[in-house]
């Protein structure tokens, strides 16, 4: 319990620029943190995406209302990889961030 309560307080005192690395000095597992930097790189674009929501100040079913999407659907977007991503639904994404 003390190696725990010790890793916390080294988290506590510093500073870090990503939860990935947050992970990395808490984690005894490295495979577990190898995964997590995996699905973060695999959703990059989807981040991005999501990110420019919430500067705009949209909420779901207001991009949902904007693509004529159901909010289940946006949601099932948000929650994809990059991979699965087609560059039409991107686009018509992207068309309603721009639709103010």
């Amino acid at each position: 319990m003390t190696g725990v309560v010790n890793k916390m307080i080294g988290v506590v005192n510093k500073r870090y620029t990503s939860v990935s690395e947050i992970l990395r000095d808490t984690c005894d597992d490295e495979s577990f943190c190898d995964e997590f930097d995996a699905y973060v790189a695999a959703r990059l674009i989807i981040r991005e995406l999501i990110v420019w929501r919430v500067v705009l100040g949209l909420s779901l079913d207001d991009i949902a209302e904007r693509m004529g999407w159901s909010r289940d659907l946006v949601v099932g977007f948000e929650n994809s990889v990059d991979a699965d991503l087609r560059i039409e639904d991107v686009r018509f994404y992207l068309d309603a961030l721009r639709d103010r």
